[in-house]
């Protein structure tokens, strides 16, 4: 892509990337203005990737997310600022509720989720839910996966 007369894409890349990770997001904003504007509006069949259209939706994420990219913030308070522990946590759910042979009665998949939920939270939920009385019972109806019980 064709940033500017010599200008180096992955020098402009690096720049950007450091704009961001230290929050200086009016930087990045106005360099990306100026490269989208070289570059022109992208046509309405633009292929996503046409430099334009990369351009124009660059911009158009970073304005709309510039509230929310003070990274370097978010490092001084020990916050995360990537998704990627939460589309972790997100596989590993679906992986283990949603795999190849795995069966669940109505509620029961929502019932183990909130008591591994708890688990997780450490904050002694899960324990209190131990102590208390539950009623004793099956623990299934006598209808499960649709056999009738003799």
């Amino acid at each position: 892509m064709q940033i500017g007369p010599g200008e180096n894409t992955w020098a402009v890349y690096e720049r950007w990337l450091r704009w961001a990770w230290a929050g200086q997001v009016l930087l990045l904003l106005a360099d990306l203005k100026r490269v989208a504007e070289r570059l022109g509006e992208p046509p309405p069949d633009a292929k996503d990737s046409d430099p334009r259209k990369v351009a124009a939706e660059t911009l158009g994420y970073v304005r709309n997310a510039q509230g929310r990219m003070n990274y370097a913030e978010y490092r001084r308070r020990g916050l995360p600022i990537s998704s990627a522990p939460v589309e972790s946590v997100i596989k590993q759910l679906n992986r283990r509720v949603k795999g190849t042979e795995k069966f669940w009665i109505e509620g029961g998949a929502e019932a183990m989720l909130q008591v591994r939920a708890a688990i997780l939270s450490e904050d002694g939920r899960a324990e209190r839910y131990a102590k208390r009385p539950r009623p004793r019972g099956r623990a299934v109806g006598s209808h499960r996966l649709g056999r009738q019980r003799k």
